[in-house]
């Protein structure tokens, strides 16, 4: 092995000690709570240490983000290439998602935590074009990507057929992806009434997306649209 390959495969090992201990300090600490310090010491290592490879923590995370999305867009292409109906991928991807969720922390805290530490901040901050960087067209990529499959699944549907919908299939996808984090969200942290509290988290999910399915075969609202605004 050469010197160039060497230090190549160093700088990788490296890389991926600072990825799993900043993995576990965003756990331990929270997505706000997380420092560079913090980080530099879950690692071992000197915070001077960490720039060399990351200029930010919101580069860190945003790695984080992305490494797992690259893993969850495995699930749902499989997903997509499937043989089952558009209604039944639908709810697949959504099984897919929250299994994948369980196993990985780390997403399912970015999909969930309280506004303050959601991390539309650092998407932005990070997608400008002045701050342009390989992680962040990392990440807008897998997040692309995932939202074409998804799209896919849709659009499947509405050729077949099964989905009636009056909206552009994307529009329709961000949609399904709000209500089901509505629905993480209120899982995550607590916010059920008394007596949901040992609602299983997984039918739940299942549950509202089982709604939303049924909704995209059978709800064609035109025509409720149309009284509605005649009505006023």
């Amino acid at each position: 092995m050469g010197l160039l390959e060497r230090k190549e495969r160093e700088r990788e090992q490296r890389v991926a000690v600072i990825l799993k201990a900043a993995k576990k300090a965003f756990l331990k600490h929270g997505l706000h709570g997380t420092t560079m310090e913090k980080i530099a010491s879950e690692a071992e290592l000197a915070k001077g240490t960490l720039y060399l490879y990351f200029k930010s923590r919101d580069e860190l995370m945003m790695t984080l983000i992305a490494e797992d999305l690259e893993q969850l867009i495995k699930g749902i292409k499989e997903v997509v290439h499937g043989d089952e109906p558009a209604s039944k991928k639908l709810l697949n991807a959504v099984q897919v998602f929250y299994g994948f969720s369980k196993r990985e922390q780390f997403i399912y805290r970015v999909m969930t935590q309280v506004p303050e530490e959601m991390t539309h901040v650092s998407v932005k901050s990070l997608s400008a074009a002045s701050t342009k960087s390989d992680v962040s067209t990392r990440f807008l990529c897998a997040n692309e990507t995932l939202m074409s499959l998804m799209t896919c699944i849709v659009d499947e549907g509405v050729s077949k057929g099964d989905f009636h919908i009056t909206q552009p299939s994307n529009q329709v996808v961000m949609q399904i992806i709000i209500a089901l984090k509505g629905t993480m969200v209120i899982i995550r942290n607590g916010m059920m009434p008394a007596d949901w509290l040992d609602v299983n988290p997984e039918k739940l999910l299942i549950d509202t997306a089982t709604l939303i399915v049924r909704g995209l075969c059978n709800a064609d609202l035109t025509d409720f649209k149309k009284k509605k605004t005649s009505s006023k």
